[in-house]
Parts: structure tokens; sequence; C-alpha cells
């Protein structure tokens, strides 16, 4: 009886958890819609003479200038309270510089998406300027890659999807851009995935936008319980079948590195396992080296799980066990176990776009 509560506990709130994400994921469709039909040119009227009125103090507009490469999601009334109120008409070059430039964090984007929407209503030359500047930081060949910040590539390569799913730079002048970054990324990192947090940042918080991406366990759950996921309305099917290929003809070069990373490590722990059983201890350098490369691994493995989810794809299959052949004495059990260094016990067994 308590395991069958148990039971219903567990569905219960797993039904709770997928009727947010359902909520979720509606308003922030609903909310991109609504923000692409605002950033519309054919729906935004300019008026020079608005602007006359508002403050064009050097020193103010100079000021919120630096702020804007500071920003982040406390300022953000802030920002917008300063911006409404001064005339940045002469200053509009340095303000779509400062927003590329800025260090902003992950969380931040919508605020920093909000304030750009803003200032793309206001000023008709903000957009273009601003794309500018991205055509300025954003890799544009192979030979780009070996030099981009990883950490700050992974938020802007989001920022800047938003920025053309939420109409401030038009498919025209936005999609060939992002498909290029995103093409020149997948195509030349099928070794080494040293990109790998870049595409699944995208795919995670850009994915249904470009490529009708949903995750396979929402998908399992919206057929346990009979209801439709919704759709981002953004691109044609069409359009996003490119992205949706590039990104699975990445992950299937994942999947193998994933095999060939698995089948170092088992040969690792073999080599010292032999180790142990002559010699009884394996050497600091020894362990350190297995330490590094299991770390490194579980890593690697947990990123292509959670793309193997978002791409509805299968993961790689990974041998459990050493190879049948392997001379051991069957009275000897071993652990590898690197959070304790190796200690030998008595029984545990071995672990686009155009």
């Amino acid at each position: 009886e308590q395991v069958e509560e148990e039971v219903e506990l567990e569905e219960e709130e797993e039904k709770l958890f997928f009727k947010s994400f359902i909520k979720e994921l509606t308003d922030k469709l609903k909310s991109k819609q609504e923000m692409r039909y605002q950033n519309d040119r054919k729906n935004i009227f300019y008026n020079d003479s608005d602007l006359t009125t508002l403050d064009s103090n050097v020193k103010k507009n100079c000021s919120f200038v630096k702020k804007l490469r500071n920003m982040t999601e406390v300022q953000k009334d802030s920002i917008i309270k300063d911006m409404l109120s001064l005339n940045l008409s002469k200053y509009i070059s340095e303000v779509a510089a400062a927003v590329v430039e800025a260090k902003i964090k992950m969380s931040d984007i919508p605020m920093a998406i909000k304030i750009c929407s803003l200032l793309h209503q206001r000023y008709p030359d903000f957009s273009q300027l601003l794309l500018d500047c991205w055509l300025k930081v954003l890799p544009k060949k192979a030979t780009d890659l070996p030099n981009l910040n990883l950490a700050k590539m992974r938020i802007d390569i989001r920022f800047f999807g938003e920025l053309v799913s939420s109409g401030i730079f038009t498919l025209k002048e936005g999609l060939p851009v992002l498909g290029n970054v995103l093409t020149l990324i997948a195509t030349n990192d099928k070794e080494n995935h040293n990109h790998l947090n870049i595409l699944l940042t995208f795919c995670r918080h850009c994915g249904d936008d470009y490529a009708s991406l949903v995750s396979r366990k929402m998908q399992l759950l919206a057929e346990k319980y009979n209801s439709d996921l919704p759709k981002s309305d953004f691109l044609l099917p069409d359009r996003q079948k490119g992205l949706r290929n590039l990104l699975k003809d990445y992950y299937k070069s994942l999947a193998s590195h994933v095999v060939r990373e698995h089948k170092t490590i088992k040969n690792q722990e073999k080599q010292n396992r032999k180790i142990l059983i002559s010699k009884g201890e394996l050497s600091d350098k020894r362990k350190e080296k297995f330490e590094q490369s299991n770390i490194a691994f579980q890593k690697l493995w947990t990123s292509t799980q959670q793309m193997a989810d978002l791409l509805d794809e299968d993961l790689p299959d990974l041998p459990a066990e050493l190879d049948s052949n392997e001379d051991l004495s069957e009275n000897v059990a071993i652990t590898l176990d690197v959070s304790n260094r190796f200690k030998v016990v008595s029984e545990v067994s071995l672990t686009w776009l155009c």
C-alpha cells in the first residue's frame, strides 16, 4: 500500500511538472510572437520630433553608454528609465557597440532583448548598427574558431539568435549570419567537440524556434498524458529542417567520440588492474592521469545525454564490462575509485540557414 501511494505521488508530481512546462513554453512562444509584432518595422512609426524634447546632455548620454556595457537584470528598470528620458540620436552607434561588448550573463539575456527592442522601436538606425557590431565579433571562418572565448560565445550565440527571433533583426538580415556561425561551429568541431556547450546552449534556449526541438522526455510525457505540445510559428518547417539535420549530423560525430573516449578509459582501467594485481598499488602519476581522464569523460557523457534528449536521439551503447578474456585472478576484485584514490578493496567491480 505504501508503495502504491509513493507511485501515485510521483505521478502527480510528474503531471504538475509537465503542466508547468506546457504553460512556460506557451507563455514564451506567445511573448516572442508579440515582440516580433512590436518590432516589425511595418508597425513602427518613427518621429524625430519626439526626440527633440528629450535630454541631450553629453555627460548623461556617455553615462548611459557606460551603464549599458555593465548592464545586468538588476539594472533593467533603471536603464529603461534613463533610455526613455534621453535623446541618444548622436550616440546610437556607441549604444550599439556597448550592447555587443556587454559582459552579460545568460540570465540577463531577456533583459537585454527588452532594451534592444525599445531602442529598435525608437531609433531607425539602431538595428543596422547593432548588426554591424555583431559582424565584427562573430566568427566568419574556421581560422577564427581557435580564438573564441567559449564562455562568451555560449551567451553570444543565444543572444544573437533571440535578436532575430524577437524581430529586432529581420530574417533576411539575421538568419544568414546565424546560419553561417552555427554551420561553421558544427562542421569544424567533429573530432574534439570543444564547442559542444555552445551548440547545447543554443539547442536548449533557441531550438524550439529554429529547429522545432522538443526534448524526448517531454515528447514521452505528452504521449503519456495525451497532450499536444505547443510549437513555434517563427520559421516554416522546411527552414527548420536544415538546422535540425546539421545538429543531428553533429550529434552522430559526438556519439562516435564518446565511444572512442569510453574505450580509452576502459583500456586504462585494464592496464591499471594489471598493475594493481602485480604490484599492489598505482603510481601517483598514473592515478592522476586516470582521474583526469575519468572527469573529462563524465563531463562529455553528461553533455551527450543532454544533447541526445534535446535532439530526440538514442545514446550510444557503451560496454559496461571488460573483455571476458582478460587474464585476472578469480579471487581478487578491484575498485578504481577516483574519489578514494584507487584503493584496493575486497569487493567491487570497475565502473543550414539562409
